[in-house]
């Protein structure tokens, strides 16, 4: 009873501490890495191989090359050591599978081990041979047991994506049909080999390879990729280490066609693997939940749209919240009373990030949002624009961003380049009837915001005839030029970046520019001191339609790019993407769900607050309230 107060598990005088069970694990990997780095050693000496291993490879390179899988073991069983348990078991099962095709490959050729002449001589070969067997006996029950012992201790919870999962099936698979091949039929093996290497050469090999396959199918199948960092090490050693045996004892390879192709589609193969690998990780890193399964609550209703709309068809392919989107915002800096806008406020160039992800979340509000969210946003949103007023320095006049024209031309621009990027990457051409209906339900947009819905063109022709007036409108002015110029660096609009990413970052970014770059029409790219080069136009788009028909094939993929490029979008896609049914199946029009939630009209709603901005900006010249951006904070997110 004195002792009462102690927690369960807390030793006592006399009672003796649990032991971790993972202590068990860490000793086996620290004997298997002093094992196995002499073994490396004496293999890589090449010629002393013959005398002082196990068997004797029939080359140096063949030495060499199976020095490279233990040598990358020693550095799996390193990394793994200050692991946690998730990861010690990884390592444990890709050595498992390491060490159980070794005994077999042993059990097959065990003449060829140390000469196994039981009436010669007591040779250093024969003596590494004695010790060999029975550790290859012993080994795999000892790791067997390791991983029954971490698992009966508890592993800790994964739940990989299925990106994660087809990822790593994709990059196991040739390695283990590979390996499994040369393994079984070492003979037929040696015909693509350009370099001599036995049949027990080959096998051991085989068991790396076959050790590196199982170990990554295993880890996509309960991991996250910062639990596979070790056996990633060990990879990359291994790939290193190969290519670099080969260059060293090139002297070795007798190269012809056939092997050299085979030799260089299994090079690639390690490099892509591993190159994979670490992208995963760092992406990982960089984005701790970007690999996890979200899950989203069914919205309230399916808002404006729901199922069976052109809408929600065209703006939820992958097209639309990336090319699509950058082509508008970009395209509406050509209106002089918008960039003007834009430019006082400075929140492009001061907060990129943060202003692209507000902005694309109600984009996707408008679209897959439920009618009460939708109608609150669009109201707050007559009061942010309240804010945007001014003189416009090129043309002297009166800038309004709730003035009905400008809205108009923010619509416009908006739903013609979503349709535009969807129709060039994407899918391809509406029908007739197609085009008519995403006309028309445009036009209910704009019930959210202050233009006239029966000023929307209701068809392509009447589209492309609004853009044709308003193009005397349009000013490609420097601070046009200047906000179109960096709208265009995606970079800007993403999260930092790791080093490692940031040249696929680049490189990427810089596709999506040159593919937003080439559906704006030459006279407008002219205008706003913007290339043209009609051969990168024509190169761009079958590069990109194969991209974005490969993203729009996996939900997950979409889902991963979405979080990254905007995490306050994904909780309003998500549930589309993913078939979600909302809780009331049922679509509103805005003027409905304003009537319905009590929000008035954007055209005439917040009238009193309007005019108190007009008079502190125009008559006495003081700035105007931030009430409308601070009151956004809770349905588009934070401004910082």
């Amino acid at each position: 009873m004195a002792d009462s107060h102690l927690s369960p598990g807390t030793p006592t005088p006399w009672t003796e501490p649990e032991a971790d069970p993972a202590a068990f694990t860490h000793g086996v990997h620290d004997g298997l890495g002093l094992l196995m780095a002499p073994t490396a050693a004496l293999l890589m000496f090449g010629a002393w191989s013959s005398t002082v291993f196990a068997w004797a490879p029939a080359s140096p390179l063949a030495a060499a090359m199976t020095a490279t899988g233990f040598i990358a073991a020693v550095v799996l069983v390193v990394r793994s050591r200050n692991a946690d348990r998730q990861a010690l078991d990884l390592a444990s099962v890709a050595l498992l599978a390491g060490s159980l095709a070794l005994a077999i490959a042993t059990g097959l050729h065990l003449r060829e081990l140390g000469k196994m002449d039981p009436l010669g001589p007591l040779t250093l070969s024969r003596i590494v041979a004695i010790v060999w067997i029975p550790t290859m006996v012993i080994l795999p029950l000892v790791l067997l047991h390791c991983i029954r012992t971490l698992r009966a201790a508890g592993l800790p919870e994964r739940a990989p994506s299925g990106l994660l999962r087809l990822g790593g099936f994709l990059a196991a698979a040739p390695l283990l049909v590979v390996a499994l091949g040369v393994f079984i039929d070492p003979a037929r093996a040696a015909r693509w080999i350009p370099f001599e290497a036995s049949a027990l050469d080959l096998r051991a090999m085989a068991s790396i390879q076959l050790a590196i396959g199982v170990g990554i199918l295993h880890g996509v199948r309960r991991a996250a990729p910062r639990d596979l960092a070790a056996g990633l090490a060990g990879l990359i050693t291994y790939t290193i280490l190969v290519i670099g045996a080969l260059v060293v004892l090139r002297s070795d390879v007798h190269a012809d066609l056939h092997s050299t192709l085979a030799v260089g589609i299994w090079l690639a193969l390690l490099a892509g693997v591993a190159a994979a690998g670490v992208l995963l990780h760092h992406v990982d890193r960089d984005f701790p939940e970007v690999f996890a399964a979200p899950t989203f609550e069914p919205a309230e209703d399916f808002g404006f749209y729901g199922p069976g709309s052109v809408t929600w068809k065209v703006w939820s392919y992958p097209t639309s919240l990336t090319i699509g989107f950058q082509r508008a915002v970009v395209i509406e800096e050509l209106d002089p009373h918008l960039v003007a806008a834009v430019t006082k406020t400075h929140g492009i160039y001061d907060r990129p990030r943060t202003r692209y992800d507000r902005t694309l979340r109600y984009f996707a509000m408008v679209a897959f949002g439920d009618s009460r969210s939708t109608a609150k946003a669009a109201d707050v949103l007559v009061r942010i624009h309240a804010k945007g007023i001014g003189l416009d320095p090129e043309t002297g006049t009166r800038y309004d961003a709730n003035d009905p024209d400008s809205q108009l031309w923010i619509l416009l621009t908006g739903w013609h380049s979503i349709l535009m990027a969807y129709e060039r990457y994407g899918p391809g051409q509406l029908s007739a009837e197609e085009d008519a209906q995403y006309w028309a339900e445009c036009a209910r947009a704009a019930e959210l915001q202050t233009c006239d819905p029966d000023q929307v063109p209701r068809s392509r022709e009447g589209v492309r005839a609004y853009f044709e007036e308003m193009r005397p409108q349009l000013i490609g002015s420097e601070s046009a030029r200047a906000a179109m110029h960096h709208l265009l660096q995606a970079e800007v609009m993403l999260p930092p970046m790791s080093p490692l990413l940031r040249p696929a970052t680049v490189v990427t970014t810089r596709i999506l520019r040159r593919g937003t770059l080439a559906t704006m029409p030459p006279w407008m790219r002219e205008m706003s001191g913007l290339p043209v080069n009609p051969l990168l136009d024509a190169a761009v788009r079958p590069v990109l339609r194969a991209a974005f028909w490969a993203v729009s094939l996996n939900t997950a993929v979409q889902l991963m790019l979405l979080r990254i490029i905007s995490p306050m979008t994904l909780p309003l896609a998500g549930p589309v993407l993913q078939g979600l049914p909302a809780q009331n199946q049922r679509t509103l029009t805005p003027r409905q769900a304003q009537a319905e939630y009590g929000f008035e009209a954007p055209s005439v709603a917040h009238a009193d607050f309007r005019a108190t901005q007009v008079r502190r900006v125009f008559s006495e010249g003081t700035a105007p309230q931030e009430d409308g951006i601070l009151e956004s904070q809770p349905i588009l997110g934070n401004i910082d």
